[in-house]
């Protein structure tokens, strides 16, 4: 589902609006942007079932293996999440001299202040 949201707001915000000219280039950065991540989306899910779906001894092990790191190491945990829920994927800015969080999902920062008009 998230890549699939991904997907409709990569192509929605490039859409041409009525009376708005956009360039045609800039359509065609849909491919080259999305489709490495549709790509590797299959990959996860074939991996996914693979190991979800056999219960063949060496299936297993493998997923007895897995749990172990998840529980064991939460830097592997967490990148695997983020891989398969689509979070991993980030837009390398176009500006070299760009800010390093450009094209990266927010930090999940704590909200403070008494301030509730948002």
């Amino acid at each position: 589902m998230n890549v699939g949201i991904q997907d409709a707001h990569n192509l929605g915000w490039k859409r041409p609006r009525p009376r708005t000219a956009v360039p045609e280039v800039l359509l065609d950065t849909y491919h080259t942007e999305r489709h490495p991540v549709g790509v590797q989306l299959m990959e996860h899910s074939r991996a996914q079932t693979a190991v979800m779906a056999t219960f063949t001894p060496e299936g297993l092990a493998l997923r007895s293996l897995l749990d172990g790191m998840i529980a064991t190491r939460p830097e592997f945990g967490r990148a695997l999440s983020e891989r398969l829920t689509g979070h991993s994927v980030g837009y390398p800015a176009a500006d070299p001299g760009a800010h390093p969080l450009t094209g990266t999902r927010a930090p999940g920062l704590a909200v403070t202040g008494t301030d509730r008009r948002c």
